[in-house]
């Protein structure tokens, strides 16, 4: 009581000196749920990452960013100019930046980046730069093995955010599990994985870019990410308020998040597809009549009225249909013919011989194994597409594996059937998943083939314009297509669920709200 009452007294003391009495302002926390295509990685070191995750974005930085509006805006580049031969690019850099543990980002780091990036997982990425010259210490110049209408793509991706080079080399296989070292404007806390990644505020940030009206520091200090496998507890949560943004809001629930006077929803252009990929490698997936049948036999309208509550659309190719090389003939477009692909396999020699409704070859049944990631969305999307195999006679058991386990299991190539999505709006994903230098991952169609890589390597590497650029990754997508690894599912849209307190910028125009608008987002 005296405690108190002394207590009481200074506060009194204080207001009639001041005029005023306050506590310090408590931290603002931002609990954001990751979308399903960003869960389960392994690693936060942009330099060994397979795929990326919204921690990220708030962790780097790249040297340029692209908009919804499909334009680039300077980074940690502030220009950049391209030679007439398209063989030179120089990049002026930022003055002033500093990385989380206070080395200085400069040409040199850049030098090393993209040496570094050579032994990378995304080594593609920097396939076409020759050389890197440090000019001085804020100029740097790439020297380019042959012309690459895709570069700037690839330095705004989520695999070019630059890391600290002493943080690297004093944390060595650490670096990315217990330490994250960038420019963004949050530092890494903590992580637990396949839960959550905690980061607080970077005090120091001030090099935000146009995408953003705030250039920092941000204005909430902690950041929360969190991954969460069920779908009913993402709606539990947003509803309760235990989080206050979550991408991907799950389909079943959007209408009734719609209904809620608390809730927001927000819908951006989608860059993710569904698909159900077939092990080329091996028998009776070697046979093109069969992969063909099994993709016939895929009714993606059914799976996305049944499954989806027609949210988002069918998909008919490998690619996101707001890229122009997704705009093959309809002959290329792979939709439902279960006649056809009955047929199919009737002429690849299965036939239901004991009238089980399954077809046999050779003494054999058609029994597949089809794998998925443990998570209900996913779960019911292979219920379905089980339910459609088994109407072509083909008996699919289905297999759950946690994220890190699947990824494990699929280097080595050990999958007959799967279902998974990618999340990329650029055709080189074509490159990525196809690639017969990738098998098992990120090749998981286990695709080899001659005339592929040919195709491949032009798209990658021959155009010297975006226009040719365009018609070499569209012949390679029709080659692709008209062979059958793959059977397109599912176009969905991003849409997030965002809690009245959370205070969003009036445009966004970013493909993900951990990037440039984090800096604008504020909550109440």
């Amino acid at each position: 009581m005296k405690k108190l009452t002394i207590y009481l007294l200074l506060a009194a003391l204080l207001i009639a000196l001041t005029g005023t009495f306050s506590l310090a302002s408590p931290e603002k926390e931002l609990v954001f749920v990751v979308d399903p295509a960003g869960k389960g990685t392994a690693t936060l070191n942009p330099l060994k990452i397979n795929w990326g995750t919204s921690a990220l974005y708030a962790l780097y930085d790249n040297l340029i960013e692209v908009g919804l509006d499909g334009k680039y805006y300077p980074a940690l580049a502030s220009s950049w100019e391209m030679s007439e031969d398209t063989l030179t690019w120089i990049f002026y850099l930022k003055e002033g930046v500093k990385f989380h543990d206070g080395s200085e980002f400069n040409a040199d780091i850049v030098k090393w980046f993209i040496e570094e990036m050579r032994k990378s997982p995304s080594d593609y990425m920097v396939q076409s730069i020759k050389s890197v010259t440090a000019e001085d210490h804020y100029t740097v110049t790439f020297h380019m093995e042959y012309p690459d209408p895709n570069l700037l793509y690839n330095l705004s991706s989520v695999f070019m955010k630059i890391p600290s080079k002493e943080a690297i080399e004093k944390y060595g296989d650490d670096f990315g599990i217990k330490y994250a070292v960038g420019t963004g404007p949050f530092m890494f806390d903590k992580w637990i994985m396949d839960d959550r990644v905690i980061l607080k505020k970077n005090p120091d940030f001030k090099w935000g870019t146009e995408l953003s009206e705030n250039k920092g520091p941000a204005k909430i200090d902690r950041l929360v990410i969190r991954e969460m496998a069920e779908e009913v507890t993402v709606f539990m949560e947003l509803k309760s308020g235990g989080v206050d943004i979550t991408e991907g809001v799950p389909d079943i629930y959007l209408e009734k998040i719609k209904e809620d006077k608390n809730i927001d929803v927000v819908e951006i252009p989608g860059s993710r597809l569904y698909y159900l990929a077939m092990n080329t490698q091996i028998e009776p997936y070697t046979d093109i009549k069969v992969r063909k049948a099994i993709c016939l036999a895929i009714n993606q309208e059914e799976i996305v009225e049944h499954v989806f509550m027609n949210v988002g659309k069918p998909a008919h190719t490998y690619l996101v249909d707001q890229l122009e090389e997704s705009k093959v003939p309809e002959e290329y477009k792979i939709s439902f013919n279960l006649d056809k692909a009955k047929e199919l396999m009737a002429e690849a020699g299965w036939k239901d011989t004991d009238g089980d409704g399954i077809l046999e070859k050779d003494g054999d049944k058609f029994v597949a194994n089809l794998w998925i990631e443990n998570t209900s969305v996913f779960r019911k999307v292979a219920e379905v597409v089980q339910e459609q195999l088994h109407k072509l006679g083909v008996d699919a058991k289905i297999t759950q594996y946690d994220s890190i386990t699947f990824s494990d299991k699929l280097k080595k190539g050990e999958q007959e059937l799967l279902i998974r999505l990618y999340g990329w709006d650029n055709a080189d994903i074509l490159e990525w998943y196809f690639n017969s230098e990738r098998m098992g991952y990120p090749n998981v169609a286990m695709w080899k083939d001659e005339k592929s890589d040919e195709l491949m390597d032009k798209a990658m590497t021959k155009a010297a314009t975006w226009e040719e650029r365009v018609k070499y990754f569209t012949d390679y997508h029709e080659y692709l297509l008209a062979q059958f690894p793959w059977a397109p599912i599912y176009l969905p849209p991003v849409n997030f669920g965002i809690r009245k307190e959370v205070i969003m910028p009036p445009v966004i125009n970013s493909k993900r709200l951990t990037g440039p608008p984090i800096l604008d987002i504020d909550i109440e």
